[in-house]
């Protein structure tokens, strides 16, 4: 840059800086001359100033926008003062409290559910009976379930079948020259016997029978009843059972089934029946076949409940009562009654006789014998007699059946059952309907309470 500006200029920088001048002085000679003729002709009266001519247009665009200008922004004021100035922003305002109402919460009253009960299931059982007509001997109670025990798969005894002091059916059936299409073992030596159930019984009442087989069994046995490991007693009936025979009194003609009681089973747990006995002779050989375990309808324990609470008591119902009679009978089940049903008789043409007989020989002692009456319309006379080993004791009863209560046990009263001798004995009632009675007659259980 230094050596720049000490350069000469060549000769056209010097000739354009001649131009340059000369155009300078031109401009104002003609300028200056402009200015006096301007002046002169300003100066003459009439003639308008040419200058001002010149200008006026201009000053006319000027004043134009201006005008507009001004219109707009009147026009426009508040939207400019908003962006110059921006939009205020309002005090706040104090705001007005409006009071909330503040709701309590209502606890809904919780219903008590009321526990619905329902029967534990319980394992089945293989010794449960199906088809209960197919049980034999029939049962001689009402039930409502079945389990037949038998000897070959739950029977644990002591000593073993196979010991050589026990006899098969097989074996007594070839000496005896008969057939035995029930097997079954009988013995003469001491020994013990329990029957166990495969799995547990529902809580209920159950009546548990021991069989009393037609050729081999006689003498007495006495057994207990276990759930888990607790002893039962029961609320009908003895655990003892006195055997019957084919020379005894009544004779026996088949196999029959022994009640050992009817037990309230309250708790789940495993069921066993056990007896023992010492050595026996020929007249009182043991022979060890069947359990059986029913269990009785639901209102079983009602009527058991209603009869007196003072002595051991044995129910015989109108299921396997004997009815001599010419007449038509009729089941009836609208009634409260032993079993759920009951019979009928409606004005019997020819006379009827209705026996009830303890299936099994009960201790002497004194008896109180009761009917259940249902519910029935008449007015006729009924007579019941108490037989003992089939003689007729004293005091027959005479009841007119317009004076019998209905829906419950009727006392007919109280007799001395060979009570001078131990031996146990049958017992019997009776009851019998003239010819050409009006009126309706109830059959249903027959209760005998031994009285301490």
């Amino acid at each position: 840059m230094m050596a720049m500006f000490g350069e000469r200029l060549p000769p056209s920088t010097g000739l354009q800086k001649d131009h340059f001048y000369l155009l300078k002085n031109m401009m104002q000679k003609e300028g200056q001359t402009d200015h006096q003729e301007t002046e002169h002709t300003q100066n003459e009266p009439g003639n308008p100033s040419p200058r001002h001519k010149r200008r006026q247009p201009w000053t006319i665009l000027l004043v134009i926008p201006f005008i507009l200008a001004i219109i707009l922004a009147w026009m426009y004021f508040p939207i400019l003062q908003q962006v110059v100035v921006g939009t205020p922003t309002p005090p706040p305002e104090t705001p007005t409290l409006t009071p909330t109402i503040t709701r309590t919460p209502t606890t809904a009253p919780t219903s008590t559910i009321t526990p619905t009960i329902t029967a534990t299931p319980m394992p089945p059982s293989a010794y449960r009976v199906t088809d209960m007509i197919n049980i034999y001997p029939p049962i001689p109670q009402p039930a409502m379930e079945a389990y037949v025990l038998d000897e070959q798969n739950s029977v644990t005894a002591d000593p073993d079948f196979s010991y050589p002091q026990w006899y098969s059916s097989d074996v007594i059936a070839q000496q005896l020259g008969i057939s035995i299409t029930e097997k079954y073992f009988a013995t003469i030596g001491p020994g013990s016997a329990t029957w166990s159930m495969d799995a547990s019984l529902a809580p209920g009442l159950y009546q548990l029978f021991i069989l009393d087989t037609v050729y081999s069994s006689a003498g007495s046995l006495d057994f207990q009843v276990l759930l888990g490991d607790r002893l039962l007693s029961p609320i009908s009936g003895v655990q003892h059972v006195e055997y019957s025979t084919t020379s005894g009194t009544p004779r026996q003609v088949d196999d029959q089934w022994h009640s050992i009681g009817i037990y309230n089973l309250d708790s789940i747990a495993a069921l066993k029946i056990q007896t023992s006995w010492e050595a026996r002779d020929n007249s009182s050989i043991v022979a060890i076949d069947r359990a059986l375990i029913t269990r009785l309808p639901g209102s079983s324990e009602e009527f058991l409940e209603k009869l007196p609470a003072n002595g051991n008591n044995f129910v015989v119902d109108d299921e396997i009562v004997a009815i001599e009679s010419s007449d038509m009978w009729y089941k009836g089940t609208d009634q409260p009654a032993w079993g759920d049903q009951f019979q009928v008789l409606v004005n019997p043409v020819s006379t009827s006789k209705v026996t009830w007989e303890v299936p099994d020989a009960v201790p002497p002692g004194q008896y109180e014998a009761l009917v259940w009456i249902p519910q029935i319309k008449g007015n006729s006379e009924v007579t019941y007699r108490l037989l003992v080993n089939g003689a007729e004791q004293s005091g027959v009863v005479v009841i007119e059946t317009a004076n019998m209560p209905a829906s419950q046990w009727v006392s007919l009263g109280t007799w001395n059952v060979n009570s001078n001798s131990d031996a146990w004995v049958h017992i019997t009632l009776q009851m019998e309907i003239a010819a050409g009675s009006t009126g309706e007659f109830a059959v249903d259980a027959a209760a005998f309470i031994k009285k301490p």
